[in-house]
C-alpha cells in the first residue's frame, strides 16, 4: 500500500505540518514547484514533481485550491492499484501494527470517513465572529472568508447529508483506493457539476449517492474518524454537531483508532 501526500502553494505556513522526515517507508508526495520538491528531496521523502509552479493557474483560487489534492490522486491512482491519501494534519496516535492495515485492506476497496457541520453554518460562523471580535482566531481571519462562506454554505446545503438538525458529508483527510478509479470520477464530477470550496469532499458525497447508514456500511473506515469532538473549527464545536455524528457512527462500527485528524 502506497502512502499518498500532496503539496501545493508557495506559503512558509504550509510546511508547519509537514514532519522533517517521512513518516512511512513506503511514502511518495505529489508536490506543486520546483522549490517545494527539492525542499522535500532534501529531507529525505520520495516525491514526484506535478507541475514546475507551485499551484496551477486555473485552481489558484480560494474556491478551487482542493483540485489540485484530485489532480495527485488522479495520478496516484494511475500509478498504484492500491494506496492510502492522507492529508498533512493526521496525526499518528498508536503504532501502525499488523491489525492497522489488516483493517484497512478488509474493510472495503475505497474508504473516507464522514464528520458534519452545523445547520445554518454561515450565520453561525459570522454570529461566533461578530461576538468574538478580540479573540486571536478572528483577528487572524484572512478577510476573502466572508464571500468564501457564503460560497462554502450554498455548496454544503446542495452537497451534504441532512441528519437531525446537522449536515453531514465526507472528510478527505484520509482517503484509501484499492483497484478503484474514484479519483478521475470524483474530477469528472467537479467538471460537470461546478463544485467549489471543500471540492473533494462534496464530490465524494455526489459519489456515493447514498443513505448515511449505506455510506457507513460501504465506505466508513475503521481507523480514523473524519474530525475529532473538540477540534476547533471557527469555535462551533460547543455546537456539538461532529461529536454527535461521531457518537452515532460509533453506534453502528467499532473503530480501532490509529489516526486522529486534528
Amino acid at each position: 500500500m502506497k502512502i499518498i501526500r500532496a503539496f501545493w502553494g508557495n506559503q512558509e505556513s504550509l510546511w508547519d505540518e509537514v514532519p522533517s522526515k517521512p513518516l512511512f517507508d513506503n511514502e511518495v508526495v505529489y508536490v506543486y514547484g520546483t522549490e517545494n520538491y527539492d525542499r522535500f528531496v532534501s529531507m529525505g521523502y520520495e516525491a514526484v514533481l506535478v507541475h514546475y509552479d507551485s499551484t496551477e493557474l486555473a485552481y489558484s483560487t480560494v474556491y478551487k485550491h482542493f483540485v489540485h489534492k484530485l489532480d495527485c490522486l488522479k495520478r496516484a491512482e494511475h500509478a498504484y492499484l492500491e494506496y492510502l491519501f492522507l492529508d498533512w494534519d493526521v496525526k499518528v496516535v498508536k503504532p501502525l501494527d499488523d491489525n492497522f492495515w489488516n483493517l484497512i485492506r478488509t474493510r472495503a476497496s475505497l474508504q473516507c470517513p464522514l464528520y458534519a457541520y452545523p445547520s445554518d453554518y454561515e450565520n453561525k460562523v459570522l454570529a461566533k465572529i461578530e461576538q468574538n471580535p478580540e479573540e486571536q482566531w478572528v483577528k487572524d481571519l484572512d478577510p476573502n472568508i466572508f464571500p468564501w462562506l457564503t460560497v462554502q454554505n450554498e455548496m454544503l446545503m446542495a452537497n451534504s447529508w441532512e441528519w437531525e438538525d446537522i449536515r453531514v458529508v465526507p472528510n478527505f483527510c484520509f482517503f484509501y483506493s484499492s483497484y478503484t478509479k474514484t479519483a478521475s470520477r470524483l474530477f469528472e464530477i467537479y467538471e460537470t457539476d461546478g463544485i467549489l470550496t471543500c471540492i473533494e469532499e462534496f464530490c465524494m458525497y455526489k459519489y456515493a449517492s447514498c443513505s448515511i447508514d449505506e455510506y457507513l456500511e460501504k465506505y466508513e473506515p475503521l481507523v480514523i474518524r473524519g474530525r475529532e469532538d473538540d477540534c476547533f473549527h471557527f469555535d462551533l464545536t460547543k455546537d456539538n454537531a461532529i461529536e454527535r455524528i461521531n457518537n452515532y457512527i460509533a453506534t453502528k462500527i467499532n473503530k480501532d483508532i490509529y489516526l486522529i485528524h486534528e
